[in-house]
């Protein structure tokens, strides 16, 4: 008998790409959850760290998603996110008033 994770969500730049949120989230939840990445960036773009963390993290290729600078609203319900993480309040924003999916800020820098 198969079970199927549910899927969530990490934004790199930012957010996936630091260790805290490496140690704190990733480790923990990809234990529960199947991971995706989905980012802002352009696939065409110079994407050698996306793909040194991704590879590191165990996260496939296939398991990485570019928006070309597009909302990620516009794909996170297709691609079946439950949760999204995100460090840029207006993709929250977005996502959180159009779609099924749940997504958190991860805002470092409050002072």
């Amino acid at each position: 008998m198969v079970i199927n994770k549910k899927i969530i969500s990490f934004d790199f730049d930012d957010t996936l790409a630091l260790d805290w949120v490496q140690e704190n989230l990733f480790h923990p939840l990809s234990e529960q959850f199947d991971v995706i990445i989905i980012t802002s960036r352009c696939k065409e773009n110079e994407n050698e760290k996306l793909w040194d963390v991704s590879e590191k993290l165990g996260i496939k290729k296939d398991k990485v998603f570019f928006t070309d600078g597009k909302y990620k609203s516009d794909i996170v319900d297709k691609l079946k996110s439950t949760i999204h993480f995100d460090d840029n309040f207006i993709e929250v924003h977005q996502i959180n008033s159009r779609c099924k999916c749940k997504a958190l800020l991860l805002n470092y820098n409050i002072e």
